[in-house]
Order: structure tokens, then sequence, then C-alpha cells
């Protein structure tokens, strides 16, 4: 009797946050999806967030690069008179709307979780269920910024303060190889935060590398984008950040490639793009 085939392993890819840098998340899906790695599981934090969505539900790449590209702070923020936050995040929808095609989780594919942290007990919130898109924005309330986002009793903010590289929901979900992205690097002394902004988005960042030993531990293959020219809001930058992650990931793609049963490697990008949505097509 012939020996039985190889069942491939579960795969799952955690997204961290980083604001503009989060756009080297288009590449590095691009990437993946091109070479027909299966996605079982998609987590993002934050910016990982928003395109981790966006992928999922079905968005190109060519749709996500134009949209985040023309973006800017006031498509985001909008300032507000509150004791909890200086704007509101909901004013976001309107993009959000452009990025991601439905409306709850239970309509994406691949499964896609957004991190998200509880202000009042700093607990990491995974959600998976519900409106997406105000998960989404939960995700990205960054704290004393925006105000918290309330969703089912519980005040949420920006999944960066307790897992900005959310490798640990992965493993809790039994998943057999984890590709984790991590776009929130060490600050270039070279580029000093230059306005409120950039000061805030730097500070969460700091706080969220004090977690990233962990993440590195439990993740298969750690990508890291070369960022680090990039200010945390140059969104005009889209494309050339999203250049970063493809090549990021192009180093690493060998290596993932062999997890798969050679039998699948050459057959899974052509029934992926019969029977799922092929964004960037």
């Amino acid at each position: 009797m012939g020996e039985p085939s190889k069942k491939r392993p579960t795969i799952g890819v955690a997204l961290s946050g980083g604001a503009a840098h989060g756009f080297a998340h288009i590449g590095v899906l691009k990437v993946l999806h091109e070479a027909g790695i299966p996605i079982d599981h998609l987590v993002g934090t934050s910016a990982g967030s928003v395109i981790g969505a966006a992928y999922a539900s079905g968005t190109s790449f060519e749709e996500m690069t134009e949209v985040c590209s023309t973006m800017h702070w006031r498509d985001i923020a909008k300032l507000t008179l509150s004791k909890r936050g200086l704007a509101s995040i909901h004013h976001s929808q309107r993009v959000l709307d452009r990025l991601i095609k439905v409306e709850t989780f239970e309509q994406l594919q691949p499964r896609f979780y957004a991190v998200t942290t509880d202000i009042r007990t700093g607990e990491i919130i995974v959600l998976s269920r519900g409106n997406l898109k105000t998960a989404v924005q939960a995700s990205c309330a960054i704290p004393g910024l925006f105000i918290p986002v309330e969703i089912q009793g519980r005040f949420l903010v920006d999944g960066g303060l307790a897992a900005n590289l959310p490798v640990l929901p992965l493993r809790q979900l039994g998943v057999d190889k984890i590709i984790a992205v991590n776009v929130s690097t060490r600050p270039d002394p070279r580029h000093p935060p230059q306005n409120f902004f950039q000061i805030v988005l730097q500070s969460m960042f700091i706080m969220g590398n004090a977690a990233m030993r962990s993440a590195r531990e439990n993740a298969h293959v750690m990508i890291e984008p070369v960022v680090h020219d990039f200010a945390w809001d140059d969104f005009e930058h889209c494309h050339e950040i999203a250049r970063a992650g493809e090549l990021a990931m192009r180093q690493f793609l060998p290596k993932i490639q062999a997890w798969l049963p050679a039998s699948k490697r050459s057959v899974w990008g052509w029934v992926r793009s019969v029977f799922s949505p092929v964004p960037g097509a």
C-alpha cells in the first residue's frame, strides 16, 4: 500500500499595528495570494485589522492601495468635545466603506479576527462576530486621541496596547503554522516625530514593542518589512510601503511553500482562484 497523502497544516497570519506602516501588509498578502498560499485564519491589530478585513472581504490589492494612498487624518478623525478623547473614530466610516466590502465577520473568507484592548481592564479582546467595521474602528482607536468604542458593554481601544503583534490569538486557535508580520519597527532617531499625531503613535508603538518577545517566540516566520524611512502618517507613500511588504515576504516564500505537500503546491492557487474571491484580479 502507498503512503497516506500528507495533510497540509492550517496557516494563520498575524498583522501588527503600525499606522501608515500597515500598508506593507498589502504587499505581504499580495505575495501570499499570488503564490497560492492558503490562509485559514487572519488576525489584525489596528492598521493590521484594516488591511486584514479589507483582504478577507474581497477588496482587490489595487483598490486597497488606491484608497490608502489618498487618505488623510481628516478622513479618519473628527475633532470633538469629549473628556474621553480628542476625536471620534466613527468619522472613518466613509474610508472603511471603500475598503471593506461586507458588513459582518460572518461574510468573510478567510476567517478574520480584530484585536482590541478593554481600556477598563487591560484585557485583550478579540472580536470575530457581528459588525465588522465597528470592530475595526475599535481596533484602531488610539487611546487619548480617539474616544473608546463601546461594544457589548465594553469600552474598547487600539489593540496595540495589549497585543500589537497578535500571534497569541492564533496560538489559542490551534493554528499549525503562524506567519507574523511586524511593521511596528523600532523608532529611527534620524526621523524624530514632528507633530502631535506622530508623537502619540510613536509612544503607542514603544509600549507595544515591550511584548514583542513573546510574539517572536510563538511565530514560525517573522516578516519585518523595511519601513523605518517612512513616518507613521506617510499615507501618500502607500505604494512604496506596500512594495516593502512584497520584498520582505518574497524572502520567506520558499520556507512557507515547503509547509505544503508537493501535490498541493501546484494546484492550490488554481482551486482558490475558482472558488474564492480574488483580491487584485
